[in-house]
């Protein structure tokens, strides 16, 4: 959970990005879709770990969970810095509870060593396939059944309850394939949530790139719209607008 974003210098020069994603519409291995309202956002966080938001109504009571860490803070320190706002953020997953016990958080970053599911329990990580790597997942891949951890989750009704939370300014969510079941749970209980800014993993779930368009036609069904999408087209920014 849990999601890694590389630095910096691994990244593609933003015209190839799109090039190449062009390539794959082409094929069909991709979504011919584009953002569907026009507002203005700030891109937080660094070039790789970092998002687009809708700065609109974000300020220091702003309530803000941050779901899948790896070992990039980024996007959730500048929203601390740009916006005074609390971050509650979870990730179970050994190597990031690791690294963020190395690091200097400021007060506003609430840590929790949990993963969001779609339900409460205990579920298995699978481990990353390269061992420089640091994304763990529940959408376990065939051959990775021997290998990865067990760690407790619960989901989003259940955290909200538990930290006395009844609306949420922004999830965000970088979780390796799992975000098709949570999403689906979250819209199941009616959870109420301004912004949803994820990326998404088809190739880790089977029919992925149907299963995306699914869940994004659900999504449009209870009023989010798209304001963003990354260059390489797995990030999404959506905005609640009802």
């Amino acid at each position: 959970m849990f999601g890694q974003k590389w630095g910096d210098m691994n990244q593609e020069h933003p015209g190839l990005t799109k090039a190449k994603r062009l390539v794959k519409q082409l094929l069909g291995r991709d979504m011919w879709i584009w953002p569907q309202v026009r507002v203005k956002t700030d891109f937080l966080g660094g070039h790789y770990g970092g998002y687009a938001v809708f700065p609109e109504r974000l300020n220091r009571g702003s309530v803000i969970y941050s779901v899948g860490l790896g070992e990039n803070i980024s996007f959730d320190l500048a929203l601390i810095e740009r916006y005074g706002s609390t971050i509650f953020a979870c990730d179970p997953t050994p190597k990031s509870v690791a690294w963020l016990r190395q690091q200097n958080l400021p007060e506003q970053f609430k840590f929790r060593a949990i993963g969001l599911a779609a339900y409460d329990g205990v579920a298995d990580f699978a481990s990353p396939r390269l061992a420089r790597n640091v994304s763990f997942s529940m959408a376990r891949h065939a051959s990775d059944q021997e290998t990865g951890v067990t760690a407790e989750v619960a989901c989003l009704a259940t955290l909200m309850r538990q930290n006395g939370h009844d609306h949420l300014d922004i999830l965000k969510m970088d979780v390796e394939g799992a975000e098709y079941d949570i999403l689906e749970n979250v819209m199941a209980s009616h959870c109420s949530i301004g912004q949803i800014i994820l990326e998404f993993h088809p190739e880790m779930v089977p029919h992925g790139l149907q299963r995306t368009k699914e869940i994004l036609k659900k999504l449009y069904q209870f009023g989010y719209r798209i304001y963003a999408i990354s260059a390489d087209g797995r990030d999404f920014s959506l905005m609640h607008t009802r």
